[in-house]
C-alpha cells in the first residue's frame, strides 16, 4: 500500500547545528506512528514539521499524493497538532478556549461547536471547569483539556508530542482508547518514552538518532531485524578493573555499555564474541554473569534513555 504521509530526504538544522539529517520515512493512512528517541534526538523538530508548524531545509514532504510545502495551508487544516507544552491563552476561560480553537480550525456553526465541547468535556470530566481561568488549573487538568481538541475537531492526521505526559492512569485509558475508537480513521504520529504505550497502541515504531531513522517498523519487523543481539551482565566481587574496563570500552560491539561500581552492562549482535568477553572478565573475580536474548524492552530502552558509560 503506498504511504499516505511520505518524507522524502528531509533536513533541518538549528542555531546552525543539524537536528534532522538525510531523514525519510513512510506511513500508511489510518495507521499510528510512535516516535521513539532520547533527548534532543529530533523528535519534536520532526513533530512540527509534520504539523506544518516548521519549514524543512531540503527534501520533500508529501501527504496523500500532494506537496506538503506547496499546498501547506490546505493540508495543514486537515492536521491537529498538541505540542508537548500547552498553548492555551491564559487569559481566557476553558470554554473560551476550545471554542476559539474550534472556530479558528474547523467549519463547525457556534451551535455544534456548543454540543461538541459539552460532550468532550463531560467523557473527560472537566466539565466543571469549563468558566475556570486556565491558571487556575493543575497540569494534569490542562493536558487532559489540551488533548481533548482532537476529539472535538476529529482531523484525518494527528501528531502528538508527548501526549499523556501529566495524565494519571485513568485518563492515560481513557484518552488511547477513545483515540483507538473515535479517531480510529485518523493517521497518528506521536512521541512518548512510555513503554507500554508504544507497546500496546502502535502499528509501527521509528527509533531516531541523531535525526535519523535507525530502525523502523512494527514490533515483529524490528525484532526480525536484531535477531541475534544479547543482552549481558557481568557482576563482580569488587569494583570494576581498570584494565578491563579500559578493553571493554574500546570493544565497538559492545553497545550501550553501563559501567557501575561492581557491574558492567552491554548488548551485543556477536554471541561467540561477548561469550568471549565474559570469559576474560573471569580474571578479574567475577560473581555472577547474566545472558538473555534482545527483548523489545531493551531496544526501546536503549533507543529512549540515556546511559552512563
Amino acid at each position: 500500500m503506498a504511504a499516505y504521509i511520505y518524507l522524502k530526504s528531509i533536513a533541518k538544522s538549528y542555531n546552525e547545528k543539524s537536528v534532522i539529517a538525510d531523514l525519510s520515512l513512510g506511513l500508511e493512512k489510518t495507521h499510528t506512528l510512535a516516535i521513539v528517541g532520547k533527548n534532543n534526538s529530533g523528535k519534536s523538530m520532526l513533530l512540527k514539521i509534520l504539523s506544518g508548524n516548521m519549514k524543512i531545509d531540503y527534501g520533500n514532504i508529501f501527504i496523500d499524493g500532494q506537496d506538503f510545502l506547496i499546498n501547506n495551508k490546505g493540508i495543514k487544516r486537515k492536521i491537529a497538532y498538541i505540542p508537548e507544552h500547552v498553548d492555551f491563552d491564559t487569559s481566557l476561560s476553558v470554554y473560551q478556549n476550545l471554542y476559539l480553537y474550534m472556530r479558528l480550525y474547523t467549519d463547525f456553526n457556534s451551535k455544534d461547536i456548543d454540543g461538541i465541547i459539552a460532550h468532550w468535556s463531560n467523557i473527560f470530566n472537566f466539565d466543571n471547569s469549563m468558566d475556570k481561568v486556565i491558571t487556575s488549573l493543575n497540569s494534569s487538568m490542562l493536558r487532559i483539556i489540551h488533548l481533548s481538541r482532537i476529539f472535538m475537531s476529529k482531523p484525518d492526521i494527528v501528531v502528538l508530542d508527548q501526549p499523556t505526559k501529566d495524565l494519571d492512569p485513568d485518563n492515560k485509558i481513557i484518552f488511547w482508547k477513545n483515540l483507538k475508537t473515535v479517531l480510529r480513521k485518523s493517521t497518528v504520529i506521536y512521541s512518548s518514552y512510555d513503554f507500554e504505550e508504544i507497546q500496546n497502541y502502535s502499528d509501527r515504531i521509528a527509533f531516531l538518532d541523531n535525526g535519523k531513522i535507525r530502525l523502523n517498523g512494527s514490533i515483529s519487523d524490528i525484532m526480525s531485524e536484531i535477531k541475534g543481539y544479547g543482552y549481558y551482565r557481568i557482576v563482580f566481587a569488587d569494583s570494576v578493573n581498570l584494565s578491563f574496563k579500559d578493553m571493554i570500552t574500546s570493544r565497538a560491539d559492545c553497545y550501550n555499555l553501563n559501567i557501575r561500581d561492581r557491574e558492567v552492562d552491554f548488548y551485543s549482535p556477536n554471541k561467540k564474541s561477548a561469550i568471549a568477553l565474559i570469559k576474560e572478565s573471569f580474571k578479574y573475580d567475577v560473581v555472577d554473569f547474566i545472558e538473555r536474548p534482545f527483548s523489545f524492552k531493551d531496544i526501546f530502552l536503549t533507543q529512549s534513555r540515556k546511559q552512563n558509560g
